[in-house]
């Protein structure tokens, strides 16, 4: 019994250990030859790689146990608060409040979203979790890179409605709206893509946030009925034999 606790808990381990140190590591190069980094830049940094990171590095991919919300909950929840810890370390005591905690519950959200769509694609789509999970990263890089991929195309169209709409279906314009800060004209930005010399609004993070949630919810309800039937159904059989 002891070897299957210490086997169950060893990917959650190195999970915990592995997540502040790469999300440090992407930062550093990231800003790496720039002059002095705004907290807010910094932090929204921290948020955005840590929750592609944490995802990248699912631990439920090296267990041999079926995906549950348990699992998702748990997962979400140390991401939230690695985020947290990492930027109050990095951070001063008094951005705690306007920078740390919101970042962290935004974080916290995104997770949860990603998590219960990988189970509704395992689930009611009927992909394997390692395939359910490829499509959800593949699907989260790109939106979080989409300002930088559709800012050309959205120069061209100069369409206020489309260059929000690339705004809002980015992770990192989430992130980037809970602590108010406008990523797109820092000077890196500013300077490589024509987003920043654009009209644009940030979705309104309340909003946001309860769009996220609910759809959390819708697909985890959906996800959990599913399996439901499918239990019932079996147990009937087996009861019938």
């Amino acid at each position: 019994m002891t070897m299957d606790m210490s086997v169950y808990k060893t990917p959650s381990l190195w999970f915990a250990l592995a997540l502040p140190a790469l999300a440090r590591v992407f930062v550093e190069c990231l800003f790496y030859g720039a002059g002095a980094v705004p907290p807010a830049a910094q932090t929204l940094s921290i948020a955005a790689c840590s929750l592609v990171i944490a995802y990248m590095m699912w631990p439920m991919l090296w267990r041999n146990t079926l995906l549950d919300p348990h699992k998702i909950g748990a997962w979400s929840l140390l991401t939230s608060v690695t985020v947290s810890l990492l930027i109050m370390v990095l951070t001063p005591a008094g951005a705690w409040l306007s920078l740390a905690l919101p970042l962290a519950g935004g974080v916290l959200v995104m997770c949860v979203l990603l998590g219960t769509l990988t189970l509704f694609l395992s689930r009611i789509v009927n992909l394997p979790e390692p395939s359910a999970h490829r499509v959800v990263l593949s699907t989260l890089i790109l939106a979080c890179t989409g300002p930088l991929w559709l800012g050309a195309l959205a120069g061209v169209l100069a369409s206020r409605v489309f260059t929000d709409l690339v705004i809002a279906l980015s992770p990192v314009g989430y992130l980037t709206s809970l602590i108010d800060y406008d990523v797109l004209r820092s000077d890196w930005f500013y300077t490589r893509i024509p987003l920043g010399g654009m009209r644009y609004d940030y979705p309104n993070p309340v909003i946001s946030t309860m769009l996220c949630c609910g759809l959390s919810v819708l697909m985890l309800g959906v996800s959990m009925m599913r399996g439901h039937c499918f239990a019932v159904k079996d147990d009937t059989r087996f009861t019938t034999f």
